[in-house]
């Protein structure tokens, strides 16, 4: 994350916003068949109304207050062209609407989190009639490049904007537009699509065509980085801290600072197994060694099967003197190991399973792409590289389009230290993912490249 000094100390900007309230019987029935997101009781979601051809006609953030009423929040300059199309469509549906100006204060990042209440452009926030006292205010142009919102794509495609990340359920009913966004997004993708570009201080929004839509690639001097790079889930945020509090650690020996990104962590998501381990460990750094198996308790009940948990238990017991808990511990440890060593014996005797079954079909079609990759994962996972290599190799073959191929065959290069021939499949294999689509596979392979150059 690479806003994430930005995220931890928060900060607030002004707002100026149109608010609507929407209000009758058919209202809520109404506006589900209406907008592209899910219409959620006590969540503020973000939605988009489009036309038939899948175009913008605005986009806002919608708050319940019952069944029958309804606020949405957007932007002065998409009023009249939400009214009008909320209107469009109406025939005998029984709802009114009404519109005030409002004045208010958007607090982000990490001090606010206990005070979320609303969502501004897919980042969870706070709204509200004042600033928060210590926060430091911040330009709403800076947050929004961040986002992704230029406000300029009224009328533009719904997939080539940003808002198709925040506003889409691919799960909901039906909605106008919504035949165009699928077959779109099902297909290849937009042709075009945001991405921040990054030259030190300078950052701005730029629409680029898939086969440079992949991030760490270089465009005209600038870096690219896909979206999101602030407005992270939770449990993304939570990993980012946890990683945060190791380093911190690791590398600087700071053990309370790090107790203190890993609580922040488990606020982010209260089930996260690593920072949760790492925390009583932290905590027994300290001689806090109750508070450390509070720890290791609770990561038992989120994990009934932890190895790691006893193995602290025991430990911890120990430290303070209650030497039968710690033995009891250490046997629990002891019998997780062994019934885990099955486990991995079974999940073994699965991928035997799963290479048979992939012979048998390389028997009866040498070229089949599914049974030759499958054997590609198979032997890299065993450590046999040429083996693997082979397998890869024959997918590409007949097939010089396969994505997870090249990405396959890079890992192996790796591996073997092959550093020119990884460099020349990474390239042909980044080029060729982007241009599919298949941006998952392009990122990795331009994050293996930025590695060895």
């Amino acid at each position: 994350m690479i806003f994430f000094d930005l995220y931890h100390n928060g900060g607030y900007f002004p707002v100026k916003f149109k608010k609507v309230h929407m209000y009758g019987p058919d209202i809520k029935a109404y506006l589900n068949n209406q907008t592209t997101n899910l219409i959620l009781k006590d969540k503020v979601n973000c939605h988009c109304i489009l036309n038939l051809q899948g175009k913008i006609e605005a986009c806002f953030s919608l708050m319940e207050e019952n069944s029958e009423s309804y606020f949405a929040y957007l932007e002065d300059y998409q009023l009249k062209s939400f009214i009008e199309r909320i209107e469009k469509y109406k025939v005998i549906e029984d709802f009114e609407i009404k519109h005030e100006d409002y004045s208010g204060f958007i607090n982000f990042g990490t001090p606010n989190l206990d005070l979320i209440n609303f969502n501004y452009y897919g980042l969870d926030v706070l709204l509200s009639d004042k600033k928060l006292e210590g926060s430091k205010e911040l330009e709403k142009s800076y947050i929004d490049t961040l986002l992704g919102i230029d406000h300029q794509e009224l009328g533009k495609l719904y997939n080539e904007t940003r808002y198709l990340d925040f506003t889409y359920n691919r799960n909901k009913g039906c909605f106008l537009g919504q035949e165009v966004v699928s077959k779109i997004d099902v297909n290849r993708k937009a042709a075009r699509f945001p991405v921040l570009l990054k030259n030190n201080d300078d950052l701005k929004i730029a629409h680029l065509k898939r086969e440079q839509r992949v991030n760490g690639k270089k465009v005209n001097g600038y870096d690219v980085f896909t979206y999101p790079v602030f407005d992270l889930t939770k449990n993304e945020i939570s990993e980012e801290y946890y990683d945060r509090a190791l380093n911190l650690f690791t590398h600087k020996e700071e053990v309370s600072r790090a107790i203190e990104y890993l609580e922040i962590s488990l606020k982010y998501n209260s089930k996260n197994e690593d920072a949760m381990e790492s925390l009583g460990v932290m905590y027994s750094k300290e001689e806090k060694f109750q508070d450390a198996i509070s720890c290791m308790h609770n990561l038992l009940e989120m994990n009934p099967e932890s190895v790691m948990a006893h193995t602290n238990l025991s430990y911890f017991y120990m430290k303070i003197g209650d030497i039968e808990k710690a033995e009891e511990e250490k046997s629990k440890a002891t019998l997780q190991q062994f019934k885990d060593l099955g486990k991995e014996n079974e999940k073994n005797n699965e991928w035997e399973k799963k290479k048979s079954m992939f012979e048998q079909v390389l028997e009866i079609d040498e070229f089949d792409e599914l049974a030759n990759f499958g054997l590609g994962e198979y032997y890299f996972l065993k450590n046999e590289l040429m083996e693997s290599l082979s397998f890869f190799d024959k997918v590409l073959f007949k097939n010089k389009k396969h994505s997870v191929s090249y990405l396959g065959k890079a890992r192996v290069l790796k591996k073997l230290g092959e550093i020119e021939k990884l460099r020349e499949t990474l390239f042909l294999g980044i080029d060729i993912a982007s241009k599919n689509g298949d941006f998952k596979p392009a990122n990795e392979m331009q994050a293996l490249l930025n590695e060895i150059e």
